[in-house]
């Protein structure tokens, strides 16, 4: 399986390369609550939120979301997205020194894209594109992460498959990834704060611009994310 290995990281000693695998079953505020690993060792992390919530980017605002609807802050920057029992994420922690890691905020997406890559494929049938520019925004990307292309997102035929976001600290880069069965802007523009007129055109912007598993194959997003565990796993 090809990492996609950035240049650039940082010198000195190297951690273990083995992945410490967990699944976490629990609310998406604490899980964006809690801390970074401080152990020096490789994370992957599949989430399987038990209530659900819209999470807001770190730049965006509380009011955003109706009331009504759980909120929950990540510190990484990007759009929103909705999760709920059944739409998880996985996380990626990598400790600052590790070959994967790098200083360059752009490249140090593409390793995690490539994964995502390498492990769809196959399981779909499909050639994928993993995004190595700049981020390109888009009318709808401050509002909602699916909008914009970022460095190591995941892409078929133009439509994003795999959404990324990053929280960089002193310990290390976590990066949060989620990839829908189906992709349903509606779940997460009916929770915002949109009149009628900006909440069409959005719909009709948005709806193209991503793309589900379910929509590629029978393979679901859950069990995509369990393979990559499996792989990564079982590559120490």
């Amino acid at each position: 399986m090809s990492a996609g290995l950035p240049s650039g990281g940082c010198q000195g000693a190297v951690p273990p390369l083995r992945w410490e695998v967990e699944v976490l079953r629990s609310d998406p505020g604490t899980v964006h609550g809690r801390p970074l690993p401080t152990d020096g060792r490789r994370h992957l992390t599949v989430v399987k939120p038990t209530t659900p919530a819209v999470v807001l980017g770190s730049t965006q605002a509380d009011d955003l979301v109706l009331p009504g609807h759980a909120r929950v802050r990540r510190r990484g920057g990007g759009g929103a997205v909705w999760v709920e029992p059944g739409v998880g994420w996985f996380e990626l922690f990598v400790p600052a020194g590790d070959p994967l890691w790098t200083a360059d905020v752009g490249r140090s997406f593409l390793f995690a894209g490539h994964l995502c890559a390498d492990v769809l494929e196959p399981l779909i049938g499909r050639s994928l594109r993993v995004h190595q520019g700049r981020f390109e925004p888009s009318r709808w990307s401050r509002l909602v992460c699916f909008a914009g292309a970022g460095p190591g997102e995941v892409f078929v035929e133009g439509r994003k498959l795999v959404g990324l976001t990053q929280r960089r600290a002193r310990a290390g880069s976590r990066f949060a990834g989620i990839v829908y069965d189906r992709w349903e802007p509606e779940r997460l523009l009916d929770r915002l704060r949109l009149d009628v007129t900006t909440r069409h055109r959005a719909m009709m912007d948005l709806v193209p611009a991503g793309i589900g598993l379910g929509d590629l194959s029978t393979v679901a997003a859950s069990q995509a994310v369990e393979h990559l565990a499996a792989n990564l796993a079982s590559s120490a």
